[in-house]
């Protein structure tokens, strides 16, 4: 055999080599791709999930948002944070809108907790489905991915997302953006469960969210659910 018959057969063989490698690398990716639109569409759809039971909650001197934690028999019964509503409530003005494009009911403002810096609202009409109905909670972990929803600045019905960067008993910390007007919002993880409401910001990517079982402390009785 010549030289350059071997060397052609050295070609081919190198040329099929790749072939396969190409073959296995196309594969890696479609299933990639595949996994990434699976995710994508687990997203969108708890995005959506989670935006119809959140309303922009218009106090008589603030404004923010609110959501629909649990529902009992006709009442529905909304999460705020505190400060959205608390100079309504020291000037004993316990009324309240919650809203969303042209859908509007009244509230009142039923109990708070300061300390934790939580609202309770109750709404006489079932509005949306609870996403807290369950009083269950269980603290996510450094790394999580979060989901965000609110009104940051008018802007009803937005999302946000970002990771937890840090968890104790009283806070969680994250990156996820929380602009004004978001307050009061739930945050939920990648399977759907509330784990916080949105409370503080200290920078665009350092924001502060209230465990959601902080509410069994004074605005909810949740028994063994807790």
């Amino acid at each position: 055999m010549s030289s350059l018959e071997k060397q052609l057969q050295s070609v081919e063989r190198n040329q099929t080599a790749a072939r396969r490698q190409n073959s296995a690398l196309s594969a890696r990716l479609r299933g990639v791709s595949r996994r990434e639109l699976k995710a994508k569409v687990a997203r969108t759809t708890l995005a959506a999930r989670v935006r119809k039971s959140v309303f922009t909650v218009t106090s008589s001197l603030d404004e923010g948002t609110a959501w629909v934690a649990w529902v009992k028999g006709r009442n529905s019964y909304l999460l705020t944070a505190n400060h959205v509503v608390v100079f309504s409530v020291l000037r004993h003005e316990l009324k309240v809108r919650i809203h969303e494009g042209k859908r509007v009911w009244d509230g009142k403002i039923v109990k708070t907790d300061e300390g934790n810096d939580l609202a309770l609202i109750v709404v006489p009409h079932r509005i949306a489905p609870p996403l807290w109905q369950r009083p269950y909670y269980k603290p996510p972990l450094a790394g999580d991915e979060l989901m965000l929803a609110g009104s940051p600045l008018g802007y009803e019905g937005s999302i946000t997302s970002g990771v937890v960067g840090r968890v104790s008993s009283s806070e969680i910390q994250t990156d996820a953006a929380a602009y004004p007007g978001i307050s009061g919002g739930p945050a939920v993880d990648a399977e759907g469960q509330v784990v916080g409401i949105v409370s503080s910001g200290e920078g665009e990517n350092l924001n502060f969210l209230v465990p959601v079982g902080r509410a069994c402390l004074r605005l909810r009785q949740c028994g063994h659910g807790r």
